[in-house]
């Protein structure tokens, strides 16, 4: 298992059901990695970089910070959305969302 580091680089690493419970990965890279199964628990991902990453089946709760995340090509689709905060999350036309999620009401930004 990777040791997580905020500003660290995991481009394109397969982190499948990586546990990031109470982790700082702050500024992180992890454009293309799969995350697939992944725990964000109260993780601290402020401005990480998640572009085309595999981020299925994804559970973000008890306050996950994912403000002025890059969530550009992600499929966020069957992801569980809790308590995670997303303000400043950059998205475009190639990210997919749960049905009924409105990302412009929880403060994203199109990019």
């Amino acid at each position: 298992m990777a040791d997580f580091q905020p500003g660290g680089n995991y481009e394109g690493a397969d982190l499948e059901d990586a546990d990031l419970a109470d982790k700082d990965i702050s500024g992180a890279n992890f454009s293309g990695a799969n995350l697939r199964c992944a725990e964000f628990y109260n993780t601290n991902a402020n401005g990480a970089d998640f572009r085309n990453a595999n981020l299925g089946e994804a559970t973000f709760d008890n306050g996950a910070d994912l403000r002025n995340a890059d969530l550009r090509g992600v499929n966020l689709a069957d992801c569980c959305f809790m308590g995670e905060q997303l303000q400043g999350a950059k998205y475009d036309d190639d990210t997919k969302f749960p049905s009924g999620f409105d990302p412009a009401t929880r403060g994203m930004v199109r990019a």
